[in-house]
């Protein structure tokens, strides 16, 4: 299900995605940032705009923002969006298509165009460059190992210029979701009355974690 901040986000892709197809320029800034003379948000498509997207279109707007480049050769490096990105876009795309349940017809030319084969091969190698290390380097975050963890709670209590209640917090709330076995977000919204003698030793505290976030109902 899709949240508005979900919609929201979808609609600047699409929107992006649409200037593209239309001719409009695109680029990268010397950070990496994709940049295109986009529509505004409240600009409405028609549902012939719409009909008109081909998976042709889709898999040159990958290849361009994967490549730089919309017609990618054998020498080609996927070094700017990851599949991962590529796969997000093409959720922001379908969500806007009419026939966004259908598979892509081939034959009559209709449904959802970023179902087609040639999009799907499209993401495909790019995932085949990105195993061989050849595509662009993940974002993603990793755990922390048992060293680092250690490493950074030790550096929150040795700070010079920090004062004495902060020398005290952060290393805390970090022991208290190890101890836990929680999230960082289990720590930040923990409430005084949660954290309690316990009842049968002495040297002992007990205590309880909020509801997880992605539950909402009891």
């Amino acid at each position: 299900m899709c949240t508005p901040q979900d919609v929201a986000q979808y609609k600047h892709i699409f929107h992006q995605f649409m200037a593209y197809k239309h001719g409009r320029p695109i680029h990268f800034t010397p950070k990496g940032q994709l940049k295109v003379e986009s529509y505004p948000l409240d600009h409405v498509f028609t549902n012939e705009d719409l009909q008109a997207v081909t998976p042709l279109d889709v898999c040159h707007w990958f290849c361009h923002i994967a490549y730089n480049k919309k017609a990618p050769d054998r020498n080609d490096r996927p070094l700017y969006h990851t599949r991962n990105t590529l796969l997000y876009h093409k959720k922001a795309l379908s969500y806007f298509m009419p026939n966004t349940l259908h598979s892509w017809d081939e034959i009559h030319c209709n449904g959802n165009p970023t179902k087609a084969r040639d999009v799907n091969k499209v993401l495909q190698v790019i995932k085949t460059w990105e195993i061989r290390g050849e595509g662009k380097k993940s974002n993603a975050d990793r755990p922390l190992e048992l060293e680092e963890y250690v490493y950074m709670m030790n550096a929150l209590s040795c700070q010079r210029s920090a004062n004495r209640l902060e020398l005290v917090r952060y290393p805390c709330m970090f022991v208290y979701q190890v101890h836990m076995i929680g999230r960082l977000g289990d720590v930040v919204i923990l409430k005084k009355s949660w954290i309690k003698a316990h009842p049968q030793y002495d040297f002992l505290l007990s205590s309880r974690l909020p509801w997880s976030k992605n539950v909402t109902d009891k």
